[in-house]
């Protein structure tokens, strides 16, 4: 019989209520997790934008992955495929995974007048969408951006 290999996240607590932490050290570069759900064209607290018009809705662990103006986790989503979480920097075991809401949502309609409170010295001081992210910091996120993103907008007709 195969031996399934050890969760590297599990669900926990931080001072925001559930989050996700890292059962083990994850590597920069490292698949930390994948996830299951629903898509759907309504933007929620717990949704992450996928394409233009389309929202996953999360079944799993992403749910509960809390915003970081400087994150340890990524997200590579292409439109109707599964979403994969990455570790875009070293995560010790026992530290918190977290993600930028700018590298999926193209504005935070629903967060937009949530204050961060991810605490970095960078800290943008608001939960902003990639509409507002500045160039330099679209670009540094790279392969991490949901891949509609890196598609022209379309209009509407």
């Amino acid at each position: 019989m195969k031996k399934s290999a050890p969760r590297k996240c599990r669900m926990g607590q931080s001072h925001f209520g559930k989050t996700v932490i890292a059962c083990v050290p994850i590597r920069k570069g490292e698949l930390a997790f994948t996830e299951t759900g629903d898509i759907t064209s309504v933007q929620t607290r717990l949704s992450y934008q996928v394409d233009w018009d389309k929202h996953y809705e999360p079944h799993g662990l992403s749910a509960y992955l809390n915003h970081s103006c400087r994150p340890n986790v990524g997200l590579k989503a292409k439109p109707g495929e599964q979403p994969l979480f990455y570790a875009i920097r070293d995560i010790a075991a026992g530290e918190e995974l977290t993600i930028d809401y700018c590298s999926f949502e193209y504005r935070t309609k629903v967060l937009a007048d949530i204050k961060c409170l991810c605490g970095h010295d960078n800290c943008r001081g608001a939960i902003l969408g990639y509409a507002e992210l500045p160039p330099a910091e679209r670009a540094a996120y790279g392969q991490y951006l949901a891949q509609y993103l890196k598609t022209p907008k379309p209009h509407k007709r």
